[in-house]
């Protein structure tokens, strides 16, 4: 029968090394209002933009460069108060520390001012740039699609810049010697076999005529 090893304390490896894997760090940041918040250091500290590291105390003493950074602020508690002393809102602040998790943005607007006020995101700068550009490529599809539809209307109310003559007719209207310079588009309505016929405008005369 095979037995777990044991270290000197007498604890399992394995029980161990699950409790290294699964250690938090709760530390509370005290917001605006004296509103508190708790949050696991271990799950975000690697995740943390550069200014965030340093006000939530995770920084070492010291950078590469040797510069020194003095401990952050707390109240006598040990809560850190950097949110409460710039201003930052319970619920703000914890939407700050969702997206920097999970990715996930409720409102882009108070996520941008917080973050801006904690000294910024690469993250989120991506994020907004991502979006930004999903935004102008929708805004060139429905322009082309408008001029599409504007060159191409298929009633007279969608005929805005008046390229067409137009009749109701039935389907199977033949307009005299001009049957090929007319086509059939929608039809008039749901309770009516007459559909629009139209053709194309080619000279200031027949607009005049058409009036």
């Amino acid at each position: 029968m095979n037995q777990i090893k044991k270290q000197a304390g007498g604890r399992p490896k394995s029980l161990n090394k699950m409790a290294s894997v699964n250690m938090s760090r709760p530390e509370v940041v005290l917001c605006a209002h004296d509103k508190p918040v708790v949050i696991d250091l271990a799950v975000i500290s690697l995740l943390c933009p550069p200014i965030l590291v340093r006000l939530l105390d995770m920084s070492q003493s010291s950078d590469f460069t040797g510069r020194c950074f003095k401990e952050a602020a707390r109240d006598e508690q040990g809560r850190l108060t950097f949110a409460k002393h710039l201003g930052i809102t319970r619920s703000n602040f914890q939407a700050c520390i969702t997206f920097i998790k999970t990715g996930y943005v409720g409102s882009i607007d108070v996520l941008i001012r917080t973050m801006d006020i904690l000294g910024g995101s690469d993250k989120l700068d991506a994020y907004v740039a991502k979006k930004q550009a999903g935004n102008e490529a929708k805004e060139a599809y429905l322009l082309a699609k408008e001029l599409s539809e504007r060159e191409n209307p298929l009633t007279p109310a969608a005929d805005m810049d008046n390229l067409y003559i137009w009749r109701a007719q039935q389907g199977n209207w033949l307009p005299g010697d001009s049957a090929d310079e007319w086509s059939v588009t929608n039809r008039v309505g749901r309770n009516t076999m007459d559909y629009w016929w139209r053709k194309r405008r080619e000279t200031v005369e027949e607009m005049d005529e058409e009036l």
